[in-house]
């Protein structure tokens, strides 16, 4: 069974909030997707980034959130909020 991988790296274009992490050892078990949750401006739930990071079926190791969607519904945050994922 695959590990769980380490803590993601969020960085910051203009536009976008970018989440890149490094694949976890596989235990000989290929790794079908990820799970990409972001924590809402209540700053304790959080929610998963279905429309621009479904990663159920990918193995990529990068997403690429607009910053307006992270902005609108769920996540509210509002301008110059950190952003954990």
């Amino acid at each position: 069974m695959p590990a769980q991988p380490v803590a993601p790296i969020t960085t910051w274009s203009p536009d976008n909030v970018i989440v890149t992490w490094t694949a976890p050892d596989n235990g000989g078990s290929p790794v079908t997707g990820y799970m990409i949750t972001i924590r809402l401006s209540d700053s304790v739930t959080y929610s998963e980034d279905l429309t621009d990071c479904d990663m159920t079926a990918s193995t990529s190791t990068t997403c690429t959130i607009p910053v307006i969607a992270l902005r609108a519904s769920p996540f509210s945050l509002a301008w110059g909020s950190s952003v954990y994922a």
